[in-house]
């Protein structure tokens, strides 16, 4: 079944940013007419082989499009509260309400997967679990919602390569766990079971699309595009308009004129402050990566941090949000977007 996922498609990095800017603006588009109609809401999972990009395509998603209107979601193990709680209960906790896009990592496919690879469930219990994620999927489809499900593979040996490669930079190092090893050593498995969950749950409208998680071009691209074409047709099924979209910015002028008001804390900034676009570009990998390690750290020690972004329209908080998360470990994080009171 994979095999269709091994060709080594590629895309350079010219072609990219051409098509790079024209999808993002498309994207965008679509998730503030989606905001606007606010009449179901997007489920987007991603699952497949470790290494594939899973995390850095969710990662590209939110910086990509507003990440204010982006729920992102990872699962570790089950807390206290949810070992007492029904098994689809998280998961219906988490769904995102109507008008807004929901990412989901590590989610409802991984922990039949990885019981059933390391024998903790036989095929019987396998094929229980998967008719049950079928009914949750069914449920929510029949409600109306968008269901996107990605799996992204790699082939045995393009998954050494990559494990090797980022375990050999000293900015990426911290991508890779033990457990990333240990379920390498399980491939196989990992692939005839994988075989098994995209056959029995490919139905529907919450069909699979397979990718190929080699070049990262490619990746971002086919799921970017699969994301925008999928949205589209649902929105023009369930709700034709002829409002111009293109044009709808979703950003307002204040309207206040700084000479008529009292001076404020905001007046002795110094504004004009600025860095050069070649030293910013040197330096924001190492500060990325500095990031991303200190988050993996504060997650496994299990120490939270918020960041609250404030400020006029335009003035950057978005920008800012998409670059902060994009070494983060996509389980790890979640933007929230609070109207103001």
């Amino acid at each position: 079944m994979f095999e269709t996922a091994e060709l080594g498609q590629s895309v350079d990095n010219s072609e990219f940013k051409k098509r790079e800017l024209e999808l993002r603006a498309e994207l965008l588009t679509l998730q503030y007419r989606l905001q606007d109609y606010a009449k179901f809401p997007v489920i987007i999972d991603f699952a497949g082989v470790d290494g594939a990009g899973k995390g850095t395509t969710i990662n590209m998603l939110n910086k990509w499009m507003d990440p204010r209107l982006l729920r992102t979601t990872g699962y570790v193990a089950l807390t206290a509260d949810e070992l007492g709680r029904p098994r689809f209960w998280r998961y219906w906790r988490d769904m995102p309400p109507k008008g807004r896009i929901g990412l989901f990592l590590t989610g409802r496919y991984s922990r039949p997967l990885m019981d059933y690879v390391y024998g903790r469930i036989d095929e019987l219990e396998f094929d229980e679990q998967l008719s049950q994620i079928i009914r949750f999927e069914s449920e929510l489809v029949e409600d109306g919602a968008l269901m996107l499900k990605f799996w992204m593979h790699l082939s045995s040996e393009h998954q050494k390569q990559r494990l090797e490669a980022l375990s050999a930079d000293p900015e990426k190092s911290y991508m890779v766990r033990d457990v990333d090893w240990k379920n390498r050593d399980h491939y196989q498995d990992f692939v005839r079971a994988a075989e098994k969950i995209v056959t029995r749950t490919n139905k529907g409208r919450a069909q699979w699309n397979i990718v190929e998680g080699v070049d990262p071009n490619y990746r971002h691209l086919r799921v970017g595009e699969i994301i925008a074409e999928e949205l589209t047709r649902h929105l023009d099924r369930s709700h034709p308009t002829a409002v111009d979209y293109a044009t709808h910015t979703h950003v307002e002028e204040s309207g206040l004129r700084r000479t008529s008001l009292p001076p404020t804390v905001f007046d002795k900034l110094k504004l004009s402050t600025s860095l050069p676009k070649s030293e910013y570009k040197k330096r924001l990998p190492a500060v990325q990566s500095r990031l991303g390690e200190l988050g993996r750290k504060a997650y496994e020690k299990g120490q939270s941090t918020v960041l609250v972004f404030e400020g006029p329209d335009a003035s950057g908080k978005g920008g800012a949000i998409r670059r902060t998360v994009w070494s983060l470990d996509a389980r790890s994080y979640r933007v929230h977007q609070f109207a103001a009171p």
